[in-house]
């Protein structure tokens, strides 16, 4: 049980706290943080202004940063680090977003992994991995890719299958499908 010294005025518990809720499975820490949760054991954590803000049902998310999966509303086995990350997802689950802006758009793509300030910013589509900044940004539907450096695969929208590795690699595909390019 969590508590605080009593104090003048003060909050004696996190829900005693204007912007906070707390139960024995999940916390919110921020205004509108975890505002529409259930009140079941949905082991959720949030933390910062409006993060996980629509969740009712989902579970076994964690969001940190100011708008962090703000409009999942059924999403499970998240975690979204860094301010509007995994912003718009709304049931897409087993996803790890961590920079700012990292899979900002995706809605119901499932099981993809970005690391780097917007990586698979724009992208809808499961089973990507995008580590850098901006690694896959432009990626809309195209699935299956792999991306690791700077830059790589960024103008990417529909190629699926590829793997690019180092900085700037295969930057400029658009469309093309099951490409290895190692280096830049």
């Amino acid at each position: 049980v969590l508590s605080f010294a009593t104090a003048a005025g003060g909050a004696t518990s996190i829900n005693g706290l204007s912007d906070a809720v707390a139960d024995s499975t999940t916390l919110g820490l921020g205004s509108g943080a975890l505002a529409n949760d259930d009140g079941s054991s949905n082991l959720n954590t949030a933390v910062g202004l409006s993060a996980l803000n629509t969740m009712t049902s989902g579970s076994n998310n964690t969001a940190v940063g100011y708008f962090s999966l703000k409009n999942a509303t059924i999403s499970i086995d998240n975690v979204a680090i860094g301010v509007n990350t995994l912003l718009n997802n709304t049931s897409g689950s087993r996803q790890v977003a961590i920079g700012s802006g990292t899979l900002y758009t995706n809605t119901t793509g499932q099981q993809n992994t970005g690391v780097g300030y917007q990586s698979l910013y724009n992208n809808t589509a499961s089973n990507n991995t995008g580590v850098g900044g901006y690694a896959l940004h432009t990626n809309t539907s195209g699935a299956n890719n792999s991306s690791l450096g700077y830059f790589s695969l960024n103008a990417n929208t529909t190629g699926s299958d590829n793997v690019a590795i180092g900085s700037s690699a295969l930057r400029r595909n658009t469309t093309a499908s099951s490409n290895v390019a190692i280096g830049d």
